[in-house]
Formats: C-alpha cells, structure tokens, sequence
C-alpha cells in the first residue's frame, strides 16, 4: 500500500492553520495573541526547524514502514527524547534593550499635547504629572521578568514614579522615589500596586511599618527594580530598599510609564534586561 507522503504532510499543515486560526478567533485579544506569537516564533527558530525535522523523520518512516503503530512509537520517543533535552538544557534568554534619554526619546512616546525637554547633561525632563497628563511610556517593551536599571536625578521635593508590571490606568505595580522627609507620614522609597478599577497606589509593605530611606535630590540615582515571575525588588545605589513576593502575573501587554510628582526629575539613561 502506497502512502501519499504529501498529503500527509498537507494535512499536517492544515491542521496547524485550523489551530491558529481557532486559537486567534477564541482570543479576547487576537492582536496581542499572534504578535505574541510571532515574538515566539523569532525568537525559538531552532524549535520549528527541529518540529519539522522531526514530522519530515515520521513521514519518511510512516513511507517506508507503513505502519502507523511504527510510526507512533517513533513519533513519541522523539517527542521524550527532545522534552528530556530541553529539561537538561533549559537555560533562560535575554533581550537588553539601552535608551540615552539624553538624546530624542526614539521609541518611548510622552503623552499628548507634551514634549519633554532634553538636557544633554542631566538627561529627560520630568515635569509632574498634573493628572497623569505628562508622562513618557516605553514603546516596545513587554517587561515581565529581568531587571530595570537606570540613572535619576530629582529635584527636591519630588517624587518619581516607574509604573512596570502592568499598564497605566490599569493595574499595575510601581516604584516610588520620594525626597521628602516628614516623621508624621509615610513618606519613602518604596514599591506600589495600584489594583484593577482603582486609581489609588497602596504600598505594599505599608501594613510591615517599612520606613526610613528616602532619595536625595540634586544628585544622580541607580535605580534597580528586578523581577522575578512572584517578586519585586528596589536597590538604589546598591541599597536593597524594598521586595515585594507573591506578584500577580501580568499578560505581556505591559510597559514602562515614568512620571514626576511635585517638582521636577531627570532621567538620563535607561536600561532593560528582559528574560525571555
């Protein structure tokens, strides 16, 4: 009995199509899901080739030993035997991504009817929110898990703000910098989460009675907040100030939003290490 290999492998590769296409029409988020997808697909190449590698193997075998127990018993030793390897060999990628905010902002985008000034010295201009109307978000980042490292200066008595871990006006997690000192208030570096449906920030150790490091202005700030998939952590200038566990996990529509309160801050540069 003659197999027709090439309408085996048709059938394959239809089937595949009905997935995607099925899984694209039944997503809440159809855009998000095949950019994801795509994003993947860049990114993992050596898995599709090894994938079709493999259905071209089981094809040739089906061919020569028509026999679809053979066929199936090879299928799935080759399938254990490359789940086994990318066990042992699992290792996590990383994308970095560098931004000089003392030149135009490239991809970030500030928001509409304000245009930031640049100094060639200090870096990106802050001014304070006034409503959430003035402040800069990253254009193609999809932040999870890795670190977020920059450089700030803020003038005193302002706040600065690094939303990560969600999207503005929606739920997400954010880094304060304060430079205020006040003993009657909870005023302090620290880590935020502002839920779904609600515009408050509450700070998520407030109820430990964390307090104490506050930034200081007018000098320039290193600035690191590293994730994990569960936690959260500030360090300034080497300092662990802040870590926050149990994280909700967030899609990958995400972003990094930067905005001032109270008086004015810089940002003069920024750095992202995405783990893939």
């Amino acid at each position: 009995m003659l197999i027709n290999s090439f309408g085996i492998l048709e059938e394959i590769i239809a089937w595949i199509i009905i997935v995607i296409i099925t899984a694209i029409a039944t997503s809440k988020k159809p855009r998000i899901f095949l950019l994801s997808s795509l994003k993947w697909l860049r990114l993992q190449w050596r898995y599709v080739i090894v994938c079709v590698y493999v259905v071209s193997l089981v094809i040739a075998i089906h061919v020569i030993y028509s026999d679809w127990i053979t066929t199936l018993f090879v299928l799935v030793s080759i399938s254990l035997a490359f789940m086994l390897f990318l066990l042992i060999s699992r290792k996590k990628t990383e994308r970095v991504v560098f931004y000089d905010f003392r030149k135009p902002l490239q991809t970030w985008k500030p928001t509409a009817n304000w245009l930031p000034e640049i100094d060639v010295n200090k870096g990106t201009k802050i001014e304070p929110h006034d409503k959430l109307t003035k402040y800069i978000e990253s254009g193609e980042i999809d932040f999870l898990t890795g670190v977020i490292e920059c450089d700030v200066m803020l003038d005193r008595g302002a706040i600065l703000n690094i939303v990560f871990r969600g999207k503005i006006r929606e739920s997400f997690y954010m880094v304060r910098l304060d430079t205020r000192v006040h003993p009657d208030a909870d005023l302090y570096d620290c880590i935020l989460f502002s839920p779904i449906g609600n515009t408050g920030w509450h700070i998520c150790n407030k109820a430990k009675g964390q307090s104490g490091h506050t930034s200081s202005a007018n000098e320039y700030l290193n600035v690191k907040i590293i994730c994990t998939r569960k936690t959260a952590t500030l360090v300034v200038n080497g300092y662990q100030v802040d870590t926050v566990t149990n994280l909700q996990l967030k899609t990958r529509e995400t972003s990094i939003v930067i905005f001032a309160e109270l008086a004015n801050a810089y940002v003069k540069r920024l750095q992202v290490i995405e783990t893939l």
